[in-house]
């Protein structure tokens, strides 16, 4: 009679549950930003449409990353370090950086990467490390470090209000417009919109958690969690004790009528809110550093030294991922709703997005009999807000189908199914693998059970390898090098072949499945890294077993470092400065640190020093050389490396003397010169529209027309002295026909023939003709052109004011001159004289044309403003001075402008622009 072997499991973490790492368990592949160093163990990335928004580079960036490809969308420098969690909505990120140097609120445009706006903080006090900034209405609040609140427009970035607090801001939840903030020892409710401090209360210890959970105020101090009346600051009853030790700073999640919270000892703390009782406590890592998060019914929690753990909130049971133990988040994990996704920053220096399971299986009960009849009990958890049809499949280790069941759709509503199912193997196996699948076949989740039987371990084959290589070329350092030839193995399986050795960078590459004698071609491409003969092992691997190797000897020598120096020769006036653009390749020695040098007989000597270099990598420096003496000679370009000189290449320099324009001899001036410029005020009005011959005819036909105009004066003041009244005889009218005539129009004169006085003339009045003059035609493309100027005239003012916002000044005056000459047209327009305004308007938009392209200079200027500040500042830290003529990347009536943005970014370094250089004081 068999015995059964029963298995009860009323707990996940007995029979763990293991997601594999397969190809659907990304995302989104790891994306590198750089390692993060200790200060800026506080940050996590946040999702915003279809972007990421992380830190790089120690901090020091802020960069978007296309959620779907981890393409670079664009990165920008924060001129400090952004320790805590930043913030976005659906048009900015905002970050606030914490170097006393550099201390901002930063409000940058996500979609363009460019900055809005940045306020400085409050001054003589690092930002807060502990805390996040907290958006409430259309305030953003930031704390900083040594007890200040401050809060700022949203909108704007101006300062609403700043307060002083008992001591540095820990955590701030938010309901309402009223803040919650444990500083210290105190616990505090303040007015988002006033900054006024409603209550304060002060316990015995730390406040280190918060949590505002439905109408409850939770307060974490210690190894206990405390009820506040959230209106007036009161305990409302007895603190409830925690287990595993004390609370862990953050704010507290809630779900339903629990709330969550973590204790340093790696326990979570289920709190009954209606009973105001702890429910029970799971041990989840063997230690806490911050709150969980909780994603639809999954709770999420996070340990630097654990990794990540899940906590099914639909059936109270952890869940067991042996993948997510080998994630170290350096921060909080963020949710990406859309591809339902874990996204962090982990400490080996990448940007990751995990996949979290949509639906999951727990098991609940398992039994296992000698006869290998195994039965399952679990359910089906639904996590995310789908609606999906599972199905379940059961397959031994080699993919043997054992069970499949397709379960009624789980939903919103409905998130459970419970099922049961039993199968028989055909021999032992230590573990079975169960995957869930949604709806449409994809993969949700991938579960290992673990069974209890030996599993029969199959007799080690024996391999071997054997391989063929082509003969090797020269070996240079820094050069690839190509490895390849023929291996054939004596037992079938999956091959790969690496390249081993001191001196040459490991490299392996997998052939996937081979046949037994079957001779399968591989190629190997490395690097060498030092000189010298070198002993290269070339290793064939089996299954992951070693089934063979074979050495190959051969020499390896340095080649030339200097790659290129632009310009090849240079030619200059005295006192004139060139930048020496050289790119070195280090065919050295790996990781080698060199030193570049500049000099020659006519100018001063430069030199920079870079490295640590990878062999074979490239890095172009730049060196500026000043004229100091006249005559031709060699500037010899050296590379030092640990104080030898290791290689010199020379380029032709011709320096001229710079001769001075003698003073022209003043020149004697003819009469009709001097009448010229004594008449040019008006010449100079005329000579835009109708140039300088046309403006000096007018000039003479003014002259011409004055001694004409005095002649027909004079004879129409004769002519008025020789006319006279006609004396006309009227018939009598009587009173009620009495006619009343208007003025005639003018320009129309009336004729009255002259009768001999002897006789009296009857005059027939005949009726009044109105003469109207003819009417001018308003020309409609003219109308075209004002309204199309009107509409790019609004579009320079918009584009100017952005980038006076990024420290350009002047361009809104510029812009206001133009909307003056625009006013001028349309009067001209209104008035009639279409002629002048059509030549106003051309100038107008010649004007515009220019500053336009103008504004193109600037606007290529800030795309590349990152390297321009890296040479501002690299000038700064050798010499203690910018010169705007070594910023040869830009336009010259850019160069000055560069220094003054530069100067005005970094008010930390006491700057000042000399004679279009920028000079580095020395503090006092």
């Amino acid at each position: 009679m068999r015995r059964p072997l029963i298995i009860l499991l009323m707990l996940i973490s007995i029979v763990p549950t293991w997601i594999l790492a397969q190809p659907y368990y990304y995302a989104l592949e790891p994306v590198e930003v750089g390692n993060l160093s200790p200060r800026v163990k506080r940050s996590s990335p946040f999702v915003v449409e279809d972007k990421i928004i992380t830190i790089k580079r120690g901090g020091n960036l802020l960069a978007a990353v296309n959620v779907n490809s981890g393409d670079l969308l664009w990165e920008v420098s924060l001129g400090g370090v952004a320790v805590p969690d930043f913030w976005a909505d659906n048009r900015r990120v905002y970050v606030a950086t914490g170097e006393r140097t550099a201390n901002y609120l930063i409000a940058i445009d996500h979609v363009t990467g460019k900055k809005i706006y940045y306020t400085q903080l409050p001054a003589g006090s690092d930002r807060s490390y502990n805390s996040r900034v907290l958006p409430v209405g259309n305030l953003i609040l930031v704390p900083i470090e040594g007890g200040k609140l401050s809060a700022y427009d949203i909108a704007s970035g101006e300062e609403v209000w700043v307060i002083n607090l008992p001591a540095p801001v820990r955590v701030m939840v938010s309901k309402g417009s009223t803040v919650y903030v444990s500083c210290g020892r105190h616990l505090l409710a303040l007015n988002a919109e006033s900054g006024e401090i409603i209550w304060d209360r002060e316990f015995f210890s730390q406040v280190m958690a918060v949590g505002v959970c439905d109408e409850h105020l939770l307060a974490g101090i210690e190894s206990s969690v405390y009820f506040i009346n959230p209106s007036t600051g009161e305990m409302l009853f007895q603190p409830i004790g925690l287990v595993g030790g004390n609370v862990v700073a953050g704010e507290i999640p809630w779900a339903g009528n629990r709330a969550y919270i973590m204790t340093t000892g790696g326990s979570l703390n289920i709190v009954d809110l209606d009973e105001f009782e702890l429910d029970k406590a799971v041990r989840l890592a063997k230690n806490a550093f911050d709150q969980p998060m909780i994603a639809g019914k999954l709770l999420v929690f996070w340990s630097r030294n654990d990794g990540i753990f899940l906590y099914d909130l639909n059936v109270d049971e952890k869940l067991y991922i042996p993948e997510y133990r080998e994630f170290k988040p350096v921060f909080r994990v963020r949710l990406d709703p859309e591809r339902w996704a874990l996204v962090f920053l982990d400490l080996s220096g990448f940007l990751m997005s995990v996949k979290m399971p949509r639906v999951g299986f727990v098991v609940q009960n398992l039994e296992a009999t000698e006869n290998l009849t195994v039965s399952i009990e679990g359910v089906v958890s639904l996590y995310s807000n789908d609606t999906t049809v599972p199905t379940i499949e059961v397959r031994t280790p080699e993919e043997g189908l054992l069970w499949v069941e397709q379960l009624p759709s789980v939903t919103p509503l409905v998130r459970t199914r419970r099922t049961s199912f039993s199968f028989r193997l055909n021999r032992p196996f230590s573990y079975v693998e169960m995957k869930v699948l949604m709806e449409d076949g994809s993969i949700s989740w991938v579960h290992r059970i673990e069974l209890p039987y030996e599993e029969a371990v199959p007799p080690e084959v024996v391999g071997s390898a054997t391989f063929s290589v082509s003969e090797l070329g020269n070996l240079t350092v820094g050069e690839p090098v190509e490895i390849s030839g023929k291996v054939s193995v004596n037992v079938s399986g999956e091959l790969e072949v690496s390249v081993l050795g001191n001196g040459v960078m490991n490299k392996t590459t997998s052939l996937g499945w081979v046949n037994a004698g079957v001779e399968n071609v591989f190629s190997i491409q490395t690097i060498p890294t030092a000189t010298g003969n070198l002993s290269i092992q070339l290793i064939a691997r089996l299954n992951g077993t070693e089934v063979g190797r074979t050495t190959l000897y051969r020499t390896c020598v340095k080649g030339n470092l200097i790659e290129n120096i632009s310009p090849l020769t240079v030619r200059l006036n005295k006192g004139d400065t060139v930048s020496l653009r050289v790119r070195i390749k280090n065919r050295l020695l790996d990781n080698a640190v060199l030193r570049v040098e500049a000099s020659s007989d006519v100018t001063n000597s430069s030199s920079i020093e870079i490295g640590p270099l990878a062999a074979g990598e490239e890095k172009e420096v730049i060196l500026p050389l000043k004229a100091v003496e006249s005559g031709s000679s060699r500037i010899v370009v050296e590379v030092v490396h640990e104080g030898e000189s290791v290689e010199q290449k020379s380029i032709e320099i011709l320096v001229e003397s710079v001769i001075p324009t003698p003073t022209p001899s003043p020149t004697s001036i003819s009469p009709l010169e001097s009448f010229w410029k004594l008449v040019s005020p008006v010449t100079t009005f005329f000579e835009p529209y109708i140039g300088v011959w046309g403006s000096r005819l007018v000039v003479m036909g003014l002259l011409a027309g004055i001694p004409l105009l005095i002649a027909l004066q004079a004879t129409r003041a004769r002519r008025k002295e020789e006319e006279f009244v006609p004396v006309v005889k009227k018939e009598e009218v009587k009173p009620e026909k009495i006619e009343i005539i208007k003025p005639e129009p003018a320009g129309i004169r009336k004729i009255l023939t002259r009768t001999p006085p002897q006789k009296e003339l009857k005059v027939e009045v005949k009726p009044k003709v109105e003469v109207k003059p003819p009417a001018v035609a308003v020309p409609k493309d003219l109308k075209t052109r004002i309204d199309s100027v009107s509409e790019k005239l609004v579009s320079l003012h918009q584009r100017a004011r952005s980038l006076e916002e990024e420290g350009f000044t002047g361009l809104i005056d510029r812009v206001e001159f133009l909307r003056k000459l625009l006013d001028d047209v349309r009067a001209k327009f209104s008035e009639g004289r279409y002629s002048y305004a059509k030549r106003l308007l051309d100038k107008l938009e010649s004007n515009m044309a220019s500053f336009n392209d103008y504004l193109g200079s600037i606007e290529e200027l800030l795309e590349s403003w990152n390297k321009i500040e890296g040479r501002i500042n690299m000038m700064l830290s050798l010499w203690g001075r910018a010169p705007a003529s070594l910023l040869a990347m830009l336009p010259e009536d850019l160069r000055v402008t560069a220094l003054v943005r530069f100067a005005k970014f970094h008010p930390e370094m006491k700057l000042e622009l000399r004679d279009e250089e920028l000079v580095l004081l020395e503090s006092s």
